[in-house]
């Protein structure tokens, strides 16, 4: 029987506290641990957690007199995890039914699969969307090497836009990342660099709920730090394990161009709505990380903004 660890970083989310690490519990797995890190709540987080860890064995608590930060907590579930597999979920969001019985058959059987990952959902308010109970359907997986995972990640940015957490990644490649370095995107620089490691293990089902707050990432300096963040994942990965990797040159100028074509889309989209302020400043950051599209707009990334801004609407 596989075993798991999964971290919960948490900071004044106590009133979502239970429902997440419910969503871990009702897993059907036996041998399985949880460790809540609480950085300094100011809410009645850290007494939710005690009463959790109080009620179920399998639940821990390590509570910091201050806050650390996202990457501090992260790196020390690292240096903690020491089970076969290891899955971390933000104290907010919730795993569905059934995935840790979908994906670590998958793992087991393909010894060479360092990370798995699915489809997650987005949603707003205090309810979130869980099914009615029913068993989940089958997944349908697709496993491809890393190489070529991150290849398409530097043309797509598919998950940089989306959401990487609720990765399921094996401890063992864990360990030989050591540290992560960029806290505005620990989840996707952990699952690029991991992927250099060995395969992945794809699949359209469920593997974990998100939960959206307010519209902050809208905001122009929002933006334009996500981008950022982006840019440095990939600066770190190309400083260190993709450095061998064929092409990482061209590879890096890739993934360059694809933070340059989100952010040129951002800005066209609000120039169409009058935002021209807002535009101009986007723009600007577009063209300074990619400066052929000041003549050449990246058509070729259209037809996916479309898909993300369809994928959002359905969300709300």
């Amino acid at each position: 029987m596989p075993t798991m660890d999964v971290g919960i970083p948490n900071y004044n989310y106590g009133r979502y506290l239970r429902q997440c690490v419910s969503s871990v519990l009702r897993q059907e797995m036996s041998d399985l641990r949880i460790i809540i890190i609480d950085n300094a709540s100011t809410d009645d987080s850290l007494k939710i957690a005690n009463e959790l860890a109080a009620a179920d064995s399998r639940v821990h608590v390590i509570a910091h007199r201050s806050n650390l930060g996202l990457l501090q907590s992260m790196n020390e579930l690292i240096d903690w995890a020491s089970s076969k597999y290891f899955l971390w979920v933000c104290a907010d969001d919730l795993i569905p039914q059934g995935w840790l019985s979908q994906v670590l058959p998958v793992m087991e059987k393909n010894p060479d699969v360092v990370l798995a990952h699915g489809r997650t959902i987005h949603f707003a308010g205090e309810t979130p969307p869980f099914s009615d109970g029913s068993p989940p359907p089958s997944a349908r997986w697709k496993i491809m090497p890393g190489g070529q995972f991150i290849s398409r990640e530097c043309a797509t940015l598919h998950q940089g836009r989306l959401n990487s957490n609720f990765n399921i990644v094996r401890t063992s490649a864990l360990k030989q990342l050591g540290r992560v370095y960029i806290e505005k995107r620990v989840d996707y620089e952990m699952m690029i660099r991991i992927a250099s490691l060995g395969a992945v293990a794809q699949t359209g089902m469920p593997h974990g709920y998100w939960r959206r707050h307010g519209v902050t990432m809208n905001d122009t300096m929002a933006l334009i730090e996500r981008m950022v963040s982006l840019l440095r994942v990939y600066e770190t990965f190309f400083d260190r394990e993709g450095r061998s990797m064929p092409q990482a040159e061209r590879l890096h100028k890739t993934a360059r161009r694809s933070v340059a074509a989100i952010a040129y889309w951002a800005a066209v989209a609000r120039l169409l709505s009058g935002n021209f302020a807002e535009s101009a400043n986007i723009f600007r950051f577009a063209f300074e990380v990619s400066n052929s599209l000041a003549w050449i707009p990246p058509l070729d990334f259209l037809p996916q903004r479309v898909k993300d801004r369809f994928r959002r609407i359905r969300a709300t």
